[in-house]
């Protein structure tokens, strides 16, 4: 039960809200979403004048990893979304329990995906993409979308995310300029992963110490992510900043900031898988 955390009268309460076709539809192109998404009446919710996607969860575990991640990113100064709590009261005998990620999207940007940025499905996740990159992005912008990706597969490793598939990090485009768009979607990681991801350590026991990521997939410790770090010594920042993350003081700071009631397992689950990764790193 999922209800024993979120036991407090602070955390944001949510009702399902009905949208006509117009309504839908209005919204579907503002927030440059699906119509199938913003005609959702658990999805899509305004709160003082901002958007916010509301997700639900069957585990705790989830929730708090959707909680933890932009913390994380922020310690390495990668964009990312804003996650708050929050509980659906969808009737008197049904509510949902997840997180509000406020909507990141600008009107005057499109985002894109790697594969309709022009990258190809079914390309393997290697350091060749670095290169081939280069195609798709202004000289200009390169480097900084660069070190953005190595952020994002360090914080991934760090957290042992698995499900960094292609949709789950974008590129904003403006006019010419390509930058990194705020990363999301934090759930799949610590040890959780939902039924069916596609990313599976025990099927890829060659991957010891990788992350499930669709760009670059790492081995630390391998000629070419050494060559990586000589060739770029500044990555070596990042690495630093995740090996001294302290899970303990970042789980506490969320305790405060959301009242949500994380029990000491949740500490101890966190710091010790925390702990393991920053040894290797």
């Amino acid at each position: 039960m999922l209800k024993r955390y979120y036991e407090n009268e602070d955390i944001i309460k949510l009702k399902p809200i009905i949208r006509s076709e117009e309504e839908a539809t209005e919204l579907s192109e503002k927030l440059k979403i699906s119509l199938y998404s913003a005609k959702r009446d658990i999805e899509w919710f305004c709160i003082n004048g901002e958007y916010y996607r509301f997700k639900f969860f069957d585990s705790f575990y989830p929730i708090l990893n959707e909680l933890v991640g932009p913390k994380i990113a922020k310690t390495i100064n990668l964009k990312t979304v804003e996650n708050i709590p929050a509980v659906l009261e969808y009737n008197p005998k049904l509510k949902f329990y997840g997180i509000l990620s406020k909507n990141f999207m600008k009107p005057d940007c499109s985002y894109v995906t790697m594969y309709q940025l022009g990258f190809k499905h079914g390309k393997q996740p290697t350091y060749k993409n670095f290169d081939k990159f280069k195609k798709f992005c202004h000289p200009n912008d390169y480097y900084e979308n660069v070190k953005s990706i190595f952020k994002m597969t360090c914080l991934d490793y760090i957290m042992e995310q698995v499900d960094r598939v292609g949709c789950n990090f974008l590129f904003e485009k403006r006019n010419e300029s390509l930058s990194f768009a705020p990363l999301f979607d934090y759930a799949e990681a610590y040890g959780y992963a939902k039924k069916g991801c596609s990313f599976n350590k025990k099927e890829n026991p060659y991957l010891e110490f990788s992350v499930g990521n669709v760009f670059v997939t790492p081995t630390l410790g391998e000629f070419q992510f050494k060559r990586l770090l000589k060739k770029e010594p500044q990555f070596n920042d990042t690495i630093n900043t995740l090996s001294r993350i302290d899970l303990i003081k970042i789980l506490k700071e969320i305790r405060m900031e959301t009242k949500l009631k994380i029990t000491e397992h949740y500490f101890e689950h966190y710091d010790s898988m925390t702990k393991e990764k920053q040894k290797r790193l």
